[in-house]
C-alpha cells in the first residue's frame, strides 16, 4: 500500500457511519463462520475468525502461491521472524 500524502489525510471526506461499518464487519463475520463451518479449535469451541486459526488451520486457508512463498521468505529473513510471527503475518493477510 502506498503512502498517502497529506491533502488525502486532511481532507473534509464524508466518513461512514457506525451503522454502515457495523453492516460491514457483520458481512465479513458471517463470510468467516462459513468458511470455517465444521471446523473447531483444539478444545472443542467453533473457530469463528481468522484470529482464532490454529496451526492446523492456517496450513488450510492461507495457502501461498510462489510468488507469495518468496515475498515470506524475504520478510522472514529480513525481519528476523519467529514461528509465531510467521503465522500472525499469514493471519492478517488472510483477513
Amino acid at each position: 500500500v502506498g503512502a498517502l500524502e497529506f491533502g488525502e489525510l486532511d481532507a473534509k471526506v464524508k466518513a461512514e457511519s457506525s451503522a454502515e461499518i457495523r453492516k460491514r464487519v457483520c458481512e465479513a463475520r458471517n463470510y468467516a463462520m462459513s468458511r470455517f463451518a465444521g471446523d473447531t479449535l483444539s478444545d472443542g469451541r467453533k473457530l469463528t475468525c481468522n484470529a482464532l486459526m490454529q496451526p492446523k488451520h492456517i496450513r488450510k486457508y492461507c495457502v501461498t502461491d510462489d510468488k507469495g512463498r518468496e515475498l515470506l521468505h524475504a520478510a522472514f529473513n529480513r525481519l528476523n521472524l519467529s514461528a509465531r510471527g510467521y503465522d500472525k503475518v499469514l493471519k492478517v493477510a488472510r483477513t
